[in-house]
């Protein structure tokens, strides 16, 4: 994964915390972590959490693309490639 600023970083962890059914903190979250399996996330929490990413980042994930987010770094990384800001 290349670069990605730390302020870009900390909006997309906010919504996956808040988004998140565990205490996690922000510290803790790694970019291997599963979405589904460490965050707690379903289908329908996921998809909640891209519509809030593709707002504040001003992005359009297709279908396809929203599909492959298995990680905490899959976000990551499509949001870095998405995001020109």
């Amino acid at each position: 994964m290349g670069f990605m600023s730390e302020d870009v970083k900390a909006r997309v962890l906010k919504y996956l915390l808040e988004a998140s059914d565990t205490d996690m903190e922000a510290e803790k979250v790694k970019p291997e972590m599963s979405l589904r399996d460490d965050l707690d996330f379903n289908s329908l929490v996921a998809l909640e959490v891209v519509m809030d990413l593709e707002d504040e980042f001003n992005v359009s994930l297709s279908d396809q693309e929203v599909a492959s987010l298995q990680t905490v770094g899959d976000i990551y990384k499509l949001i870095e490639e998405k995001y020109q800001g």
